[in-house]
């Protein structure tokens, strides 16, 4: 029995300590942290490191997302000229980490660690700059009734109140003052003389030399939730180059039209968000491809498209109305119908005519000219039917196109042109660089009557540059549109507020510099 009791001891043993080794060969053989592209970013402003704005300032609040990250036993290191430099942890999950940078002089290139587990992961590339502040998005920004108004963001560093630049839709603010509450830090200043009202007024932050992403207030009264119809006729007429050192023009005429319920009564439509005449908002970051589909060029009566799980995640908070199974344009060239989409969003999207720059459409005459033309809703579940009249205007004339090849993030460019009686005009500018995947959109309403159309420096500080290579194709775009001051309407059951817009759109690729 003592023998037997000594080899179920032995046994035991052997079992635990084979248990033991096999552990910690697992633990010696499991991968380390691994920190994704472009996922260093400012909390407030989402930039990544390889956009200008994306610098990380001293005492910034920035995430790092990635995998394989033990909130138990985790550090976050900073690395710049020999030094290493500890950062704070505030809140950390498997994925997603959350810290506050230290407090350093050095400005430049630096590389940050995340060790978890014992291992560390590979190093990431970031820049260090003495400020660079991020606006948060989640935060409505706070006016008072005097003018006063109150920003919250990170990334101001050691900036001095005097350094700091506050630019609110194309004007200086006064008397700007910085101060700390919480997490955040927040950027408070006065209204400048003139600041006009609307839905999406822009305010720009620039400290220590970089600019922030752009933050969009509310002034005076806005609609916003509800029952919207919109539809919008486009006459798009481009000239792309689509191979190194070859331009070829396009015209598209296209139809979109939507029907939808904004769960959100405080979320706003999406043409409600045109900045006021003479300002510019801009937005840059990190984007996939479903970000820049124009659902106009591809939708259509005979085609079936799948636009992908994430626009439909986009457009969760939205609900579809049933206007009927198509719609009916009438014009002179003829008549046209537009179906519903079979999934989300379920718009009305059709390309009229033209060429556009996708070989799976082939080339038809163009559709959309200059005269009378009729709208018909045949009416479905949630909006009633109805008939719009409207009349599409000479379109839109941008006289230096030609002569307009580069866009500079410092000077910004000067457009020339026209638009035609009773519309405004709109420019357009964006630019993507494939390898990190990060891009830039801006766009800058004109003052009525204008023939010269500006896109500040201020408005591009953060695109990303074209790259300059063999087998780099620049995707700049730059355009001036025009648009109705007064849209018409749809008067049809169902519906609280609605638009139809004929707009034209003049435009042509640029490299970004």
């Amino acid at each position: 029995m003592a023998h037997n009791g000594v080899m179920a001891f032995c046994a035991a043993l052997a079992l635990a300590i084979t248990l033991f080794a096999q552990s910690a060969l697992a633990q010696s053989l499991a991968p380390p942290p691994w920190v994704k592209q472009g996922g260093i970013v400012n909390l407030a402003s989402r930039f990544p490191s390889s956009l200008p704005g994306g610098a990380l300032a001293p005492r910034a609040l920035i995430e790092i997302e990635g995998i394989r990250f033990h909130p138990a036993d985790l550090s976050v290191e900073i690395e710049a000229q020999g030094k290493v430099y500890q950062a704070t942890i505030i809140r950390a999950t498997s994925d997603h980490i959350v810290v506050r940078l230290p407090d350093f002089a050095y400005k430049g290139a630096a590389r940050l660690f995340v060790q978890s587990d014992g291992k560390r992961s590979v190093g990431s590339d970031i820049r260090l700059a003495p400020a660079a502040y991020g606006i948060l998005q989640s935060e409505t920004p706070v006016v008072t009734a005097a003018g006063r108004v109150t920003l919250s963001g990170t990334g101001l560093g050691h900036t001095q109140d005097s350094a700091i630049e506050v630019v609110v839709a194309g004007r200086r603010a006064t008397h700007v003052k910085r101060a700390e509450q919480g997490e955040f830090e927040q950027v408070a200043f006065d209204l400048p003389a003139g600041t006009p009202e609307g839905c999406a007024v822009p305010v720009f932050v620039v400290a220590g030399g970089l600019t922030s992403n752009t933050a969009l207030m509310k002034l005076g009264a806005c609609a916003t939730g509800g029952r919207t119809g919109t539809v919008v006729l486009m006459r798009s007429d481009a000239v792309l180059e689509l191979a190194p050192g070859k331009a070829v023009p396009f015209r598209v005429d296209s139809l979109a039209a939507t029907f939808e319920r904004r769960r959100d009564p405080k979320d706003p439509d999406p043409l409600d968000l045109i900045p006021p005449a003479g300002a510019c908002a801009s937005w840059a970051g990190a984007f996939d491809s479903n970000t820049f589909v124009l659902p106009s060029l591809i939708g259509g009566a005979d085609t079936t498209v799948d636009l992908g799980p994430d626009l439909e995640q986009r457009t969760s908070s939205v609900d579809d109305l049933d206007a009927g199974p198509e719609l009916t344009l009438a014009g002179p060239a003829g008549i046209r119908h537009i179906r519903r989409a079979p999934r989300r969003p379920r718009a009305y999207t059709v390309m009229l005519g033209g060429n556009p720059p996708l070989t799976r459409i082939p080339p038809s005459p163009p559709y959309l000219a200059p005269g009378p033309y009729r709208i018909e809703i045949p009416g479905g579940t949630d909006v009633g039917p109805a008939s719009v009249d409207l009349t599409i205007p000479e379109a839109v004339v941008w006289r230096n196109r030609e002569s307009t090849r580069v866009l500079d993030r410092k000077s910004g460019a000067d457009l020339e042109g026209s638009v035609p009686p009773g519309y405004r005009a709109l420019v357009f500018a964006w630019n993507i660089d494939r390898r990190t995947g990060t891009a830039g959109v801006a766009v800058c309403a004109a003052s009525p009557g204008a023939t010269r159309f500006r896109i500040p420096g201020l408005a591009l500080a953060n695109f990303p540059a074209t790259r300059v290579g063999a087998s780099d194709l620049s995707l700049g775009f730059l355009g001036v549109a025009a648009i109705p001051n007064e849209p018409g309407t749809i008067h049809a059951r169902g519906l609280g507020r609605s638009r139809v817009v004929a707009a034209s759109l003049s435009g042509r690729s640029v490299v970004v510099k």
